[in-house]
């Protein structure tokens, strides 16, 4: 494994950790403006739909936004195989749509249910984003990992050590502050 499939998995986790919190800070200022529960999870849907159909239709050449995700995919093309690697992609695409059908059933109840901006909300978005992040950064890592030795190379992915190591803890500080922050702020 070479240095740039290296750099495209410390950009991996750093772009999965400014999502969690982009996606955190959208539901707190949907809530804040008081938006319906329903519109919230309805849009989740489309955004989680239209992802999974745009990947199960350009499996075969898919569409990235960046060149560090070109070389993390033909990395991992490379090291499954072409068709193991599309049974995969299209496995976790029709996951995605799946959960999207419960969501849906979700937003559809019968309640009106508007979530209301108060300490207890706050808790909880604060708990559910340390586990998330936690959750999002050990599946990044741990996948990285077994990608990157799956044929037998001897290198174990993302190496804890120089620029790397100061990226990672410069997102683990982030989110410690933020964590902080947000404690000091919901429990006052």
């Amino acid at each position: 494994m070479n240095q740039e499939i290296r750099d495209a998995r410390v950009k991996e986790i750093l772009v999965a950790n400014g999502l969690i919190l982009l996606v955190a800070s959208l539901v707190i200022a949907l809530v804040y403006l008081q938006v319906n529960l329903s519109y919230i999870l309805g849009a989740l849907v489309i955004v989680l739909v239209v992802t999974s159909i745009r990947r199960i239709w350009f499996t075969k050449t898919p569409i990235t936004l960046f060149q560090w995700q070109k070389v993390l995919v033909a990395h991992e093309r490379f090291q499954f195989g072409e068709k193991d690697w599309a049974n995969r992609v299209n496995f976790d695409a029709w996951s995605k749509i799946i959960f999207s059908g419960v969501i849906l059933f979700v937003a559809w109840q019968p309640t009106e249910s508007i979530w209301v901006l108060n300490q207890g909300f706050l808790t909880f978005v604060l708990i559910a984003t340390a586990v998330f992040v936690l959750i999002t950064n050990y599946s990044v890592l741990s996948k990285g990992r077994t990608i990157d030795t799956l044929n037998g190379e001897q290198e174990s992915g993302i190496q804890f050590k120089g620029s790397t190591l100061k990226r990672l803890l410069g997102v683990w500080i982030a989110w410690l502050l933020i964590f902080v922050v947000a404690a000091f702020l919901v429990f006052r």
